[in-house]
């Protein structure tokens, strides 16, 4: 059988989307089928099954030249509730950005001691939230098949979309079969970090992965903290990552960038240069995840989070954000128990000080 997956036209700027959808692809061509992953609406219509990829974009023009074909869709759409976080994203954003600026909003002064103390400050400055799922509405609902990736998914997709046909694939659940038993010390040679030591966070810099978050929970933790980044990250949080660094952060923070030099470096924060440019290796990635005291990843939202399931798969302690689905992962739902064990806590995105706890928790607390 011949699948068409029709990507967006900034299919280059997505990270876990990017695997999920190689791995599919790459999953039937092993089967014996014919894959292919394109932007053109031509070539895909004739293949047997077609699928629109993420409901990110506006899918109507693709939607109204199927049904002008006569052909069916279905769609893998990533679905993110951005009823449940964009507006705390932004809001978490705008007041940190504002405590560095010393802006004042009808009075309010804004400061970190406040936010320690009253974390749900930040829903005060929310804004609009994004509307692709109003764009996507009809595409969603004429598509003969929907797959969601857990069922947290699939629940914001019959609100979004009442009586679209999505059904539960949980098709990142077999990702780390594939991962090494036995990572190398390669990225301890890279950094010159010892075993056991450091923090990991994991992902582009951008408000929705939520670094600066991290750095203020662990603003008072004297161990280094590394944040693996790769380069499209957003230009304006990068710049608010560094004025968070450098006003907070005591411990060393080291930055492994694909566009900075190590002349980027500031106070605390050491920026190492990915090798060539290039996103770090399979083998660099694994040993960074498996040597490290803690991965931590506060995001605003993960469907599921590949970073999640990586580190667990080595026993690393990990902090996830409450806003995921990885839960549907870990749950035993005979028990209806969240947590199979407490490899992995999860915490509100925004509450600094629950992150902060957490951090003192786990960090150096390895799984079996």
């Amino acid at each position: 059988m011949r699948f068409a997956f029709i990507r967006p036209s900034h299919y280059s700027k997505w990270a876990g989307d990017i695997k999920a959808l190689l791995d599919l692809s790459q999953g039937l061509e092993n089967f014996g089928h014919n894959s292919r992953i394109t932007s053109d609406l031509f070539e895909a219509h004739s293949f047997d099954r077609i699928f629109l990829i993420s409901t990110l974009v506006d899918h109507t023009p693709a939607m109204t030249f199927m049904q002008w074909m006569q052909k069916e869709y279905g769609v893998i759409p990533f679905q993110e509730d951005h009823l449940l976080f964009s507006g705390a994203c932004f809001g978490f954003y705008y007041y940190i950005s504002s405590i560095l600026s010393g802006a004042q909003e009808n009075g309010f002064l804004f400061s970190l001691e406040d936010l320690f103390e009253r974390p749900h400050l930040i829903f005060y400055f929310d804004r609009i939230r994004p509307q692709y799922a109003l764009q996507n509405y009809e595409v969603l609902k004429n598509a003969t098949h929907v797959i969601a990736s857990s069922h947290k998914e699939q629940k914001t997709l019959f609100r979004d979309a009442p009586g679209c046909k999505a059904k539960v694939v949980y098709w990142a659940a077999g990702h780390t079969s594939g991962l090494k038993e036995d990572p190398t010390d390669a990225f301890l040679h890279f950094t010159g970090l010892k075993s056991g030591e450091y923090i990991l966070q994991v992902g582009r810099l951008s408000p929705r992965k939520n670094q600066i978050a991290t750095l203020l929970a662990a603003k008072d933790f004297d161990v280094p903290l590394v944040f693996i980044a790769m380069d499209f990250c957003n230009p304006t949080y990068e710049k608010l990552f560094f004025a968070t660094a450098l006003r907070w952060r005591k411990g060393p923070t080291i930055l492994i960038s694909q566009h900075l030099s190590k002349a980027d470096s500031q106070g605390p924060i050491r920026v190492i240069p990915a090798p060539n440019g290039e996103i770090l290796s399979k083998e660099m990635l694994l040993s960074a995840f498996v040597h490290s005291g803690l991965h931590m990843h506060p995001a605003f939202y993960e469907l599921p989070g590949y970073t999640y399931l990586e580190s667990i798969r080595f026993g690393i302690p990990t902090i996830a954000t409450e806003w995921c689905s990885l839960k549907d992962y870990f749950t035993d739902f005979s028990a209806k128990n969240h947590v199979i064990d407490d490899c992995v806590e999860y915490v509100l995105p925004y509450d600094i000080p629950a992150i902060k706890n957490l951090l003192n928790k786990k960090f150096g607390k390895k799984h079996p």
